[in-house]
Order: structure tokens, then C-alpha cells, then sequence
């Protein structure tokens, strides 16, 4: 028995220290990996203007503290299942200084770093991110500042992209499927041949979203079919008064 148990001992020793190796082998090359900027997509200032502040989306969860709220905003926007748009980002990376304005904030700023709750991100929506050389973070490039960032209302409780709603309607939910492509290309065509390219992207998608009510028609699906029909907007060319 206290041969056996000895013989086996050493295999459990030697197999946890090819373990701890391997381990070591994979924390050594995530340290030498470079970690990538994904980059910033940005969204225009009527966007921009539709979204709300963070006080007001912590209040939206309904939770019985702050923290509490912030605790779960941070597990959301981790996700993905709410997004944050900033006034501006500011990068100052490998010595280029680069300005995004109303960038939307994807989850690899939130999981390079989160606000604590003693943060005054809460008030002013301001909030730095240092920037890792590597993906084992063992030294830094530089960071990224984000001013007034805010919060779209549809992904939060109540909202249009989320699938709790408050006060929701008692019964059987009815169910929406989301609005196939080819179906959003010809939404968009027509909204742009009758209220022409002069309508806002928050009124074509309110209007997209009436004029399909058994789908589902998401935010960010459409309005990339709407901008790609569309085409860049003039910049420059001020609004009628009379529009």
C-alpha cells in the first residue's frame, strides 16, 4: 500500500507540475501577444442627443441601491446587451493624440477597465481607460478619455431592445421576429423617397418601427441599411427654417 500510494503521489506531482508549466507557457505568450485597438464606430449628434444620462439609467433598473445598480449596469455593458455613447473620445496612443466624436463605447473599453462606484463618472460621464502594450497588460501605450458619455434607453429596463419591459402588458407575449435585411433595404428606400434624405436617422427609425409592427427592427441592424442606402451625409449645408 505505501509503495502504491507513493508511485502514485509522484505521478500526481508530476503531472501538476507539467500543469503549472503549461500554464506558465500560456501566461508567458499572452504576455508577449500585442493587444489590438478595435477602434471606435461613431454616430451623429441627433444619436447622440436621444440618449440618456447615467443617473438616469441607474434609476431604470429599479434596484434597491446605487451600487447595486451600478453593479448590474457594469454586468450590461460588459455584455454588450447595453452600449454607452460618448460626446468625445480622446486617444493618446504611441504618441498620436486622435479625436472620435459621439463614439460608441464597445465592450473592450468596459472590460480593459469599469467606473467604481465611487467614481464621478456618474455625474460628469467622464471616465480614462489605459491602453495595455499587451494582452498580458505588462506595460501601457497610452489611453483613451471619454467626456460626457451617456447611455441609449432602448437596451435598459422599459426600452425597445430589451426584453423586459416595465409596465409590461399582462398576457401572452407577443412575438416579434426581427425584421429580415432585404425587408429594412426596402423600409429605408421608401422612407427615403418620401420624407427624403433630409429626415433625421432617429425619425427613420421611429418610422421604420410603425411601419413594421410584427417585427422587430433594432437599432443599430437598421440604421446600417438606412446609412448604406442613404450615403454620407453633407456636411456644411445648414436646415431650412421653414423644414
Amino acid at each position: 500500500m505505501g509503495s502504491d500510494d507513493s508511485v502514485i503521489g509522484q505521478i500526481l506531482s508530476q503531472a501538476s507540475i507539467l500543469r503549472e508549466k503549461e500554464l506558465a507557457d500560456l501566461r508567458a505568450e499572452r504576455n508577449r501577444q500585442p493587444f489590438v485597438i478595435p477602434g471606435f464606430r461613431e454616430t451623429d449628434a441627433e444619436s447622440y442627443a436621444t440618449c440618456i444620462s447615467l443617473t438616469a439609467a441607474l434609476k431604470r433598473f429599479q434596484l434597491s441601491t446605487t451600487e447595486l445598480a451600478i453593479t448590474q449596469l457594469h454586468r450590461e455593458l460588459k455584455s454588450g446587451r447595453i452600449e454607452a455613447v460618448c460626446h468625445q473620445a480622446i486617444s493618446f496612443i504611441d504618441g498620436a493624440k486622435l479625436h472620435f466624436s459621439h463614439a460608441v463605447l464597445d465592450t473592450w473599453i468596459w472590460h480593459l477597465d469599469l467606473p467604481t462606484a465611487e467614481s464621478d463618472f456618474w455625474e460628469t460621464g467622464y471616465f480614462r481607460v489605459l491602453v495595455p502594450e499587451t494582452l498580458g497588460r505588462t506595460s501601457w501605450r497610452g489611453d483613451i478619455e471619454l467626456f460626457q458619455v451617456r447611455v441609449w434607453p432602448d437596451g435598459l429596463p422599459g426600452g425597445a431592445d430589451n426584453p423586459l419591459q416595465l409596465d409590461a402588458p399582462i398576457g401572452p407575449p407577443s412575438v416579434q421576429t426581427p425584421l429580415p435585411k432585404a425587408e429594412a433595404e426596402r423600409v429605408a428606400k421608401a422612407i427615403l423617397q418620401i420624407w427624403t434624405h433630409s429626415v433625421t436617422e432617429t425619425r427613420a427609425l421611429a418610422l421604420a418601427r410603425g411601419l413594421c409592427p410584427d417585427h422587430k427592427v433594432s437599432r443599430d441592424p437598421f440604421l446600417e441599411v438606412f446609412r448604406a442606402i442613404r450615403g454620407a451625409k453633407k456636411p456644411g449645408i445648414p436646415a431650412s427654417n421653414g423644414n
